[in-house]
């Protein structure tokens, strides 16, 4: 007997007898053929995403295994697919990128040997991010550094890192004539908005498509002895180098994470900050904006920008992060330049004196700050700390060597000190050729050419104007601070140099005396 469809069809042998066919059902066919269909779709799509996932790091699969634990509206299959496919593009691109040429017989490492491709789940956040914005471009494919974090030294020799309307686009021409040195016309961000990796690979691709002539010579000399450990994987020996790289960005010494960064990656890069007096820096920064269109944004009234930048001032821990969307883009606590400088942890930060200099223009948005006084308060400080200080809500203890400039400096008109200001900041630099005189830039003079006549008539005039008196009665204190805690701790770090002493301490001097009491208006 054959047991077929739930009935019985008798076979034998001797007799040719039939008993009716066996009739299946058709549905059921039909629904295994489309089980095998789902089962073959999906392994060809696991097998597709798996091999997107090789160009992970291993350490890294765990946490992008949540890529598909998304909530329904946000899991999207052909979203998802693309971004993974962009991620094995990049992958590649960074894999194909030529190695930057040396004299050492190709001495420097490939690009793939410094930073890959981040998580799938960073880069579907950063995606899901965007489409929140409503921004339709192509999103990002980040990258992060690998494991030997000082691999990337070699790659930025200097940056001007403060601060906005103390002549740093005027510093940034002035070092770039050098033939050697190479930079960037504009800002670059990315080191601000937490993407080093982005960083490297920027400062990589400007190598290649800017090279220096191999046979050309430099005063700088790039040597990594470290030994190779665990934590290590990857060791560059370089020879002499024949460039200098480096850029601008006023923001860096205002932004904590990014002062990390360079803490983390570019101990041995040399720092260049430039200061003015804050009464004068905030007439300046106030006209600037307006040139660029920004009256909405800075409002008709300066006196209305005296505080914090952050709506509602010091709101505790965390207030930043509640209060960014609030944040003004111009305030007079921003002149507070010695909140900013104390940063870089080139002071012992233990005296009551010190601090009693800065806690008067601390808010929300230096947090950091706030963080790190708070902690000494409620702990016995030890040297460790003060030369180990690497805890997130901390301030580093920061390598790099600073170059510390007032803006009167750059047009000192005796000549002697002009053309000792340009040997120091050449030896600063490593310069191979000297610095010719400098000059003055003004990137903004065709945007002063066509500003409307409704924002001219809100420039600042003077900020001595007796309108501007509470403005006046806010910033000039400050200015003293600065000064005092500029010359009383700050330059006297090793890590400091400066150029004509003297000169420089009598013009932080100036910031002890108020402007307008000799301003009749």
């Amino acid at each position: 007997m054959i047991k077929c469809c739930n009935k019985i069809m008798i076979v034998q042998r001797t007799k040719k007898r039939r008993f009716p066919s066996c009739r299946c059902h058709f549905p059921v066919l039909i629904a295994i053929v489309v089980l095998l269909l789902v089962l073959v779709g999906a392994f060809l799509w696991n097998a597709s995403l798996l091999s997107l996932l090789l160009f992970v790091p291993s350490e890294s699969l765990e946490e992008s295994s949540s890529l598909f634990s998304l909530s329904p509206k946000n899991s999207n299959f052909k979203e998802n697919k693309a971004l993974l496919l962009m991620m094995k593009e990049k992958a590649t691109e960074i894999t194909n990128t030529n190695r930057i040429p040396g004299n050492n017989n190709n001495s420097f490492p490939l690009l793939s040997d410094l930073i890959e491709v981040s998580t799938p789940v960073d880069m579907l956040l950063l995606h899901q991010h965007q489409n929140d914005d409503n921004d339709n471009q192509r999103p990002k494919i980040k990258t992060r550094i690998k494991a030997n974090a000082t691999a990337v030294q070699f790659l930025l020799d200097y940056v001007i890192v403060g601060f906005s309307k103390c002549g740093t686009t005027t510093l940034l021409k002035w070092i770039r004539r050098d033939p050697n040195v190479r930079t960037f016309k504009r800002e670059i961000h990315e080191i601000i908005d937490n993407d080093p990796g982005g960083l490297v690979e920027r400062l990589y691709q400007n190598l290649l498509e800017n090279p220096v002539p191999l046979n050309s010579t430099s005063n700088t000399t790039w040597n990594t002895n470290t030994t190779t450990t665990n934590n290590n994987k990857h060791h560059f020996s370089l020879g002499v180098k024949t460039f200098l790289q480096g850029f601008k960005l006023p923001e860096i010494i205002q932004e904590p994470l990014a002062l990390r960064h360079i803490h983390q990656y570019w101990p041995e890069t040399k720092l260049i900050v430039a200061v003015r007096n804050p009464m004068k820096w905030f007439r300046s920064f106030y006209n600037f904006r307006l040139t660029l269109g920004q009256q909405h944004l800075v409002g008709n009234n300066p006196n209305a920008l005296i505080g914090s930048c952050i709506s509602g001032g010091r709101g505790g821990r965390g207030g930043r992060r509640q209060n960014e969307e609030s944040k003004k883009i111009l305030c007079s606590h921003m002149g507070a330049f010695h909140v900013k400088l104390f940063r870089l942890g080139k002071t012992d930060m233990s005296s009551p004196e010190e601090l009693n200099l800065l806690e008067p223009y601390l808010s929300d948005d230096d947090q950091d700050i706030l963080d790190y006084t708070l902690d000494r308060s409620k702990r016995q400080v030890t040297v460790d700390d003060n030369n180990n200080n690497n805890n997130n809500n901390l301030l580093p203890r920061m390598k790099n060597k600073i170059f510390f400039i007032d803006l009167r400096q750059m047009s000192d008109s005796n000549k002697t000190r002009a053309t000792i200001f340009r040997k120091d900041l050449q030896s600063f630099l490593g310069l191979q050729h000297e610095l010719s005189p400098i000059f003055r830039a003004r990137p903004f003079k065709q945007l002063e050419l066509i500003q409307s006549e409704e924002s001219k008539q809100y420039k600042m005039k003077s900020i001595c104007d007796r309108q501007y008196l509470p403005l006046q009665q806010e910033l000039f204190p400050m200015a003293q601070k600065a000064s005092l805690w500029i010359r009383q701790y700050f330059l006297k770090s090793p890590d400091v140099i400066v150029s004509s002493p003297e000169y420089l301490e009598e013009l932080l001097e100036t910031w002890m005396e108020n402007p307008c009491d000799v301003q009749v208006t």
